[in-house]
């Protein structure tokens, strides 16, 4: 299954974004968001945006969990351009183009890792049940018992005070 997010008039130009998106095509999702994170730069922040939105409509539409999604592609595209100017000297208008870009983002779900992960869950929660099963009933009313916060070992070991005697 393909979850698509398509994020329209990014306020940054085309060619900087792709100089970020090179960077995480090759990374699942999950880990591109925590790289972008901690990415200095405007467009990372853009694209993690993006990217939170594609994921997000993956769990919603398709309850799918963050871990078995992939990039299935990574599109930057031109978005539009506005005309503007700067003043120059002697009256002069100096024009420049203001560029956006659009985010194009397709996410799939490895179908093999999804089949295995799902048997091998059943799996491992059957194994649980029968560990669960073979303790003593005693012996889990202990542990529940000894569940205690710690104390704060700042507020129990206090330093004396020096004083210099003056000479």
């Amino acid at each position: 299954m393909e979850v698509r997010a398509y994020i329209k008039n990014v306020p940054s130009s085309p060619k900087k974004m792709r100089f970020t998106a090179a960077n995480i095509r090759s990374m699942s999702p999950v880990k591109a968001i925590d790289v972008l994170l901690y990415t200095p730069k405007k467009s990372a922040q853009l694209l993690r945006q993006a990217l939170l939105s594609a994921v997000s409509n993956a769990k919603s539409t398709f309850g799918t969990s963050e871990d078995l999604l992939q990039f299935k592609s990574l599109i930057i595209e031109e978005g539009i351009k506005i005309r503007r100017f700067r003043a120059g000297s002697k009256g002069m208008a100096k024009p420049y183009r203001r560029k956006f870009s659009h985010i194009k983002i397709v996410l799939t779900t490895s179908e093999k890792v999804a089949s295995a992960s799902s048997t091998s869950a059943v799996s491992d929660t059957s194994s649980e049940v029968k560990k669960a099963n073979d303790e003593p009933e005693e012996k889990k009313e202990i542990e529940k018992s000894k569940v205690t916060k710690p104390a704060k070992a700042s507020a129990a070991v206090k330093k004396p005070r020096v004083v210099k005697a003056k000479s």
